[in-house]
């Protein structure tokens, strides 16, 4: 799904109860905080069965928001093992919330 123009890709309902995903590219989208958001809150509601271990968000407009959203997400979620975040507009706040959280 990368460089498309998805702009609200889920309300959370698809992460809260996929069990197969391994990858999932949305890079270049308009995904923004508020679908962080709900991916993160999908994710923590599913974080004993996902297997999602890869999830790029990079070129989304992603804010220091979205990124404490994923923080909290990463409290709990053991599968997660590479995310790319690259090209959006976080600051050293939003990267000081993921790195705390790891």
């Amino acid at each position: 799904f990368a460089h498309n123009e998805i702009w609200d890709p889920d309300d959370g309902s698809f992460f809260a109860k996929n069990g197969t995903l391994q990858l999932l590219n949305l890079e270049g989208n308009f995904i923004h905080d508020e679908g962080i958001e709900a991916i993160a809150k999908g994710l923590i509601a599913n974080s004993r069965r996902t297997k999602l271990s890869e999830l790029y968000l990079g070129w989304n407009g992603i804010g220091d928001e979205g990124c404490i959203q994923l923080a909290r997400m990463l409290e709990t979620n053991t599968s997660l093992l590479k995310i790319g975040l690259g090209e959006n507009d976080i600051t050293s706040i939003g990267a000081r919330a993921l790195l705390c959280s790891l």
